[in-house]
């Protein structure tokens, strides 16, 4: 092995419950560790308050195209996934089967007023800082 081949590493790949691949995650564990101070700040679920969450055709406005998901959010939040994908909102009760949807969440992160938005094949991250 060449000293540098190192820092091709990753974990191996995750998976969502629909099989969708979750993008891969820095782990300053892995690869090099002149990096591991690059990492943004994390927080942890105790430090965010879902205010509302909302899921589905956003755009159409339609009741009947939409979901407040604030629970499930705050459920994942709970259960320690930190990061999860927007479609995981469907599971269970996809409110507009076959098109994207939209996932909106606005929440408080340490008492600062946040909020997110991102469709279904995007990465949701409450507790990454900007």
């Amino acid at each position: 092995m060449k000293g540098h081949d190192f820092q091709y590493w990753s974990r191996p790949l995750e998976f969502t419950a629909d099989g969708s691949i979750l993008p891969l995650q820095w782990d300053s564990n892995i690869g090099d560790k002149n990096f591991s101070g690059m990492r943004p700040q994390r927080f942890s679920a105790d430090k965010v308050i879902v205010e509302s969450a909302t899921y589905g055709d956003l755009a159409s406005q339609n009741p009947a195209r939409i979901r407040d998901v604030k629970t499930k959010v705050e459920q994942a939040l709970r259960k320690g996934d930190r990061r999860f994908t927007v479609s995981a909102m469907a599971e269970g009760d996809d409110p507009c089967y076959g098109t994207v949807k939209t996932l909106k969440v606005k929440y408080r992160l340490n008492g600062q007023p946040a909020s997110f938005t991102g469709t279904d094949p995007e990465l949701c991250d409450l507790l990454e800082q900007e």
